[in-house]
């Protein structure tokens, strides 16, 4: 009598200490998942499924006039990168690859100081290499991006990327 009752307790327990995170997850969705700007807090919807794609991805809102890319949320690096128009095969996508050419606030990244990878064409470049054999390079740039899409209204930053050549 006396385990079934503390079994009970425990999970009396268990589903109040889940309360409050429910009731702001609820909050949240109710509230439109919008950027709150008294907290700074920015907010993305999450795509994806783990078990049957083995990823999961989000939005960004890239550039001026703004294009909408994704992004494999990835915790095996710190390069936040997406192919770009030129790239001939970095297969299929979404959205369609991020234009450089069209966003008048782009600007490549140069050799030298502060280039996070090699120097090739007078740009900074980087590769990046995955344990499971895929790989990918590009060069860095740096432009306007928000997170999530156009709903959210996150504040934009300016920020550098990566665009995939391969």
């Amino acid at each position: 009598r006396l385990a079934k009752r503390q079994g009970s307790l425990a999970r009396r327990r268990r589903s109040m200490s889940w309360r409050p995170l429910g009731a702001a997850l609820l909050a949240a969705r109710l509230a439109g998942a919008l950027y709150d700007p008294e907290h700074r807090i920015e907010s993305a919807r999450l795509y994806g499924n783990i078990d049957k794609y083995a990823y999961y991805f989000v939005d960004l809102i890239v550039g001026t006039p703004p294009q909408r890319v994704s992004v494999i949320l990835d915790t095996g690096s710190g390069v936040v990168a997406f192919p770009c128009a030129n790239c001939g095969h970095c297969g299929k996508h979404i959205d369609p690859a991020f234009d450089f050419a069209h966003s008048s606030t782009a600007g490549w990244l140069p050799c030298g100081n502060g280039c996070r990878g090699g120097c090739k064409n007078a740009r900074c470049s980087y590769h990046q290499g995955y344990t499971e054999g895929s790989s990918i390079s590009g060069y860095w740039f740096e432009d306007w991006v928000r997170l999530g899409d156009t709903i959210q209204r996150n504040p934009p930053v300016k920020a550098k990327m990566g665009c995939h050549d391969n």
